[in-house]
């Protein structure tokens, strides 16, 4: 039996692919338009419609307001949502209810959001936010993330992850990652740190980055080749930290391959799905 589900699917589907495609200005404010309709159409509290309509709006007056504007990571951001949406209406149960993998509770969808390293969305904010620390200073790492998206600017590459990670994803990269400090000096004063790139010409990423105080940052950043200035033990543990970056933001990764490689969308970040 085709269920108005599958039916839905398959239309998000191609709606997908579509807005991967490469179209004049015209054609995208009508593209635009016609998936603007169909995700009005979807069930009330949909996790993420409401930022994806925003993410439509903000592009369509750029495009309306610039003869030319560089809305790459704009577009990076609008499909990873879609790609949630799609995943979450192939869900067989659409009470707008869920439970929470942490504290068992039913809740209303919008009591969940979507956060960039998690697999499914399945933890409240409240277990989430407690999880996290009860009153999270997040202001160092808003600095920090302001910081690197500063430098990525500087050097032009819009695409950066950078513009999609918040600050709670840099917490996770210097207190899990690196361990809360410098891989050099050892030294933990957070004020202190930074997190530059490791291969100066690769963009900032998640696994392209090293936590350095502000000195040894500077010098990083003056080095032409890495083996020059570190041993080779340092170097296996930076990869070492890169490859945990790796597993620990996949979804992210996943997600980069489906805009710059993969033709087939399904297989990105798309859990025990039922064929």
């Amino acid at each position: 039996m085709d269920l108005i589900r599958n039916q839905r699917v398959r239309t998000l589907t191609q709606l997908f692919k579509d807005l991967k495609k490469p179209l004049k200005r015209t054609s995208r404010f009508e593209l635009l338009e016609s998936v603007r309709k169909v995700v009005l159409e979807l069930e009330a509290n949909t996790p993420g419609s409401e930022e994806l309509l925003e993410l439509f709006e903000r592009e369509k007056q750029l495009l309306i307001q610039t003869k030319w504007c560089d809305v790459e990571v704009l577009r990076k951001r609008q499909l990873a949502i879609f790609l949630e949406i799609i995943k979450y209406s192939e869900q067989e149960k659409h009470d707008n209810k869920r439970m929470c993998e942490a504290c068992k509770k039913i809740k209303s969808v919008d009591h969940f959001a979507l956060r960039t390293r998690q697999n499914a969305v399945d933890t409240c904010n409240r277990c989430f936010n407690l999880k996290r620390g009860s009153n999270p200073n997040n202001s160092i790492y808003i600095a920090m993330l302001k910081a690197i998206q500063r430098e990525e600017r500087k050097k032009g590459t819009l695409s950066s992850h950078a513009f999609i990670l918040q600050e709670e994803d840099i917490r996770f990269i210097v207190d899990k990652i690196w361990h809360g400090h410098s891989i050099l000096s050892k030294k933990s004063e957070i004020s202190n740190l930074r997190l530059p790139r490791w291969i100066k010409s690769q963009e900032w990423s998640p696994w392209n980055c090293v936590l350095l105080t502000q000195t040894e940052s500077h010098q990083h950043n003056n080095i032409i080749e890495l083996k020059k200035l570190y041993d080779d033990n340092t170097i296996k543990e930076v990869l070492n930290r890169h490859a945990l970056a790796k597993t620990a933001f996949k979804k992210l990764q996943a997600v980069e391959y489906e805009f710059t490689e993969s033709g087939d969308w399904y297989d990105v970040g798309v859990k025990d799905r039922a064929v």
